[in-house]
Parts: structure tokens; sequence; C-alpha cells
């Protein structure tokens, strides 16, 4: 199986992060996978989230919101 990469991009939704990415760990690709997460200026904890429970994620925190697209 092929390792993948799976990208989301938050904004506001730290709740919802948290389930998916609890999903992702609980239920991981057979080929292994990178997780990238591009938070959109959430400023409701995403960040903290991220960077105190999830520490194998990449993350990568805008400055402002740049839109799902750019993101």
């Amino acid at each position: 199986m092929a390792h993948v990469d799976v990208v989301i991009v938050a904004y506001r939704s730290k709740d919802m992060l948290r389930t998916a990415l609890d999903s992702i760990r609980a239920y991981p690709p057979s080929g292994g996978a990178s997780v990238w997460v591009v938070d959109n200026d959430s400023r409701d904890g995403t960040a903290e989230l991220i960077r105190a429970e999830y520490l194998d994620v990449h993350f990568i925190q805008a400055g402002h919101n740049l839109g799902f697209s750019r993101a």
C-alpha cells in the first residue's frame, strides 16, 4: 500500500479537527501517512491543540485567513 499525505485546512473547527486527527491515529493507512494541518488564523485554540497533543502533525499557521483554496 502507498504512503499518503493528508492535508486538512482548519478554520475555527478545533473540535472537529481533534476528531479527524484522532480517527487518523486510530485507523492509520497501511502504507503510513504524513498529516498536515493548515490553520487559517482560527484563534479558537487550534494552534495550541496541535502543538500540545499532535506533535507528529506538520503544522502551518497562516497569519491571516487565506481562504480554503489558497490554504
